[in-house]
């Protein structure tokens, strides 16, 4: 079991401010990611990546990445909003936002990556992309 009062962990969260512009809601208490789409290098889930659903089981995950874009959403899940602040990869325990502003050109210059048409469609209209 891990001591909470002796446990040291830092990472940057600098760009979360610029990325999530304004934030209005978010699901109540959070979700534990299933990071299993993602690349096993991955250190960082930064703010603003997308957050599926499995609807049969109700799971939630990070959507996966393919190169410099978001994988398609797979059959049987839906974006239900995109990550308020920057997780570590090992403890994906993610606040969700629901409805907010997210700033499209932070993201990209953060993560190197850029939103498919599909996330942006299902982002629309609780979640608004600004590019400037």
């Amino acid at each position: 079991m891990n001591d909470l009062t002796t446990a040291e962990q830092t990472f940057d969260t600098s760009a979360d401010t610029v990325i999530i512009v304004a934030h209005f809601e978010n699901i109540p208490g959070g979700k534990t990611l299933d990071v299993s789409r993602l690349p096993n290098t991955t250190k960082y889930i930064v703010a603003g990546h997308p957050v599926i659903l499995e609807t049969a089981t109700k799971k939630a995950k990070a959507l996966g990445i393919s190169g410099t874009t978001f994988e398609a959403v797979p059959a049987g899940h839906e974006v239900i909003g995109a990550t308020r602040a920057t997780v570590p990869y090992e403890k994906p325990f993610a606040s969700v936002m629901v409805r907010g502003t997210i700033n499209e050109e932070a993201f990209k210059n953060a993560t190197g990556l850029t939103y498919t048409q599909a996330v942006k469609d299902a982002f629309d209209p609780l979640i608004r992309l600004m590019t400037e």
